[in-house]
């Protein structure tokens, strides 16, 4: 194990020129995708009676690209009784999100960038 600053490492001298035409190639392409959304607030408010608890989540979403993104909600195994939306920032027009069940998860599907909450 090494763990000294004058301890080295000795390899043959064919790894080390593989080593030295990889190093000195081109660098490794960054990804130039990033993340289509972001998840910028989440609220829970709500009350607990006997075995039944009713919650509200507010969501903030903020598209951040073009076209359609689903966005994968962490519900669980819950129950939704109802879905709105509170405000529209930089929609496209007429395009309203939608909350579907699949996989056996909540996501919402929504076009940007703008902000859904």
């Amino acid at each position: 194990m090494l763990g000294k600053d004058n301890q080295g490492v000795f390899l043959p001298y064919k790894d080390f020129q593989n080593l030295w035409k990889a190093a000195r190639g081109q660098p490794a392409k960054a990804p130039t995708a990033g993340p289509s959304h972001l998840l910028s607030a989440a609220r829970f408010t709500g009350t607990v009676k006997e075995k039944l608890a009713r919650m509200r989540l507010q969501l903030t979403v903020d598209i951040l690209k073009e076209g359609w993104s689903t966005i994968p909600i962490g519900l669980g195994k819950v129950g939704v009784s109802s879905v709105g939306l509170a405000e529209e920032v930089g929609v496209g027009a007429g395009a309203k999100p939608l909350l579907r069940f699949q996989n056996n998860r909540y996501e919402i599907i929504a076009k940007g960038p703008g902000r859904q909450v």
